[in-house]
């Protein structure tokens, strides 16, 4: 499950999404869009159809199970289902050539030859993992392969990994959870100087609150105090 976990976590440094859009409660059962008006594949998270991959000239991959990182160049991400009722968004997703190892679009390939591979059903999400412990073969639903990323292993794993690199105790490992990589997001590209509504275009705010996010980093201190070298 952590591989799969973390595939997510690095393309939500690109995509900033919230949990709901990936991760479930449970691990068998999935949230749905409940409105009487919606039409078409009622999961809230991410399904396999909403994650298309272009090659270098902008073509779709129609063969994604043999496809490699070199075939694919983009990932257009669409967001069906949006808080702020934004649905359908589109954005698209360039690969990293400098560093693949955080590369938004070789994260996103894998996290869909994992859902081919377990063979996702179309209508559900694709935030899922083969489980391989006993306990969790055991909660598979019957003629399942797969079961569902949760909001709890993602805040398990995202605060064990802070506490080790960190050295937090229990008190401040709390500050981190499944909403992070959509606080991580905003604060990288305002981090590299980007305007407001580039923060807003690319990780879908319709208004400022995404300033309630901006934190005090120790990157804004070393920016602070290199602004104050006068001369």
């Amino acid at each position: 499950a952590e591989a799969a976990i973390l595939d997510w976590l690095l393309l939500g440094r690109y995509t900033g999404p919230r949990a709901v859009e990936w991760c479930q409660t449970t691990l068998t059962e999935y949230l749905r869009i409940d409105h009487p008006y919606w039409r078409g594949p009622d999961s809230y998270a991410f399904i396999a159809a909403d994650f298309v991959f272009l090659d270098r000239h902008k073509r779709p991959i129609r063969d994604l199970a043999g496809a490699t990182i070199d075939d694919v160049h983009y990932v257009q991400i669409r967001w069906r289902k949006q808080k702020n009722n934004d649905n359908g968004q589109i954005i698209p997703y360039v690969r990293d050539e400098a560093n693949l190892r955080f590369c938004p679009v070789y994260a996103a390939l894998r996290i869909r030859q994992r859902a081919l591979r377990l063979n996702v059903a179309d209508d559900h999400p694709i935030g899922a993992f083969a489980p391989h412990t006993r306990r969790a073969v055991a909660r598979l639903p019957q003629g399942r392969r797969y079961l569902f990323i949760t909001k709890k292993m993602v805040e398990q794993m995202i605060q064990d990994s802070a506490v080790r690199t960190f050295r937090l105790d229990a008190t401040d490992r709390q500050r981190w959870s499944a909403h992070s990589p959509r606080i991580t997001a905003c604060n990288l590209l305002h981090r590299q100087g980007l305007p407001d509504s580039y923060i807003k275009l690319r990780l879908r705010w319709r208004s400022l609150a995404f300033q309630d996010y901006l934190r005090n980093t120790f990157y804004s201190a070393t920016r602070h105090t290199t602004a104050l070298h006068i001369t």
